[in-house]
C-alpha cells in the first residue's frame, strides 16, 4: 500500500503540503513550501529500511540560507551544512561521529 497526500493553499500566502508514505519500502516524503516573500522550502525524507533522515531548508529572502541534516543511524553520523548566499558567502558544515549507536526516536 501506498498513500500520497498533498494539499494546496491558495490564498495568501501559499502553501503547499505533500507526504509520500510507501510502506512495501518504508520512505516517507514531505515538503513544504511559503510562496510569500521570503520563499520557505522545506524537505524530509526518511529511509526506514536503512534508517537515514534526510531534512533541507531554504530560504530565498536576502540573504539566502540552505539548511541541510542527514543522519545515518546505522553508523551513526550526523551532517549539518549552512550556506548563506549573501556577500560574503559562508559555508558551514559539522560532522560527529559516534562510537555508540545513538538511542532512536
Amino acid at each position: 500500500p501506498h498513500v500520497s497526500y498533498s494539499l494546496v493553499n491558495c490564498s495568501s500566502p501559499h502553501v503547499s503540503y505533500s507526504l509520500l508514505v510507501n510502506c512495501s519500502s518504508p520512505h516517507v516524503s514531505y515538503s513544504l513550501v511559503n510562496c510569500s516573500s521570503p520563499h520557505v522550502s522545506y524537505s524530509l525524507l526518511v529511509n526506514c529500511s536503512s534508517p537515514h533522515v534526510s531534512y533541507s531548508l531554504v530560504n530565498c529572502s536576502s540573504p539566502h540560507v540552505s539548511y541541510s541534516l542527514l543522519v545515518n543511524c546505522s553508523s551513526p553520523h550526523v551532517s549539518y551544512s549552512l550556506v548563506n548566499c549573501s556577500s560574503p558567502h559562508v559555508s558551514y558544515s559539522l560532522h560527529v561521529t559516534s562510537s555508540t549507536a545513538p538511542t532512536r526516536t
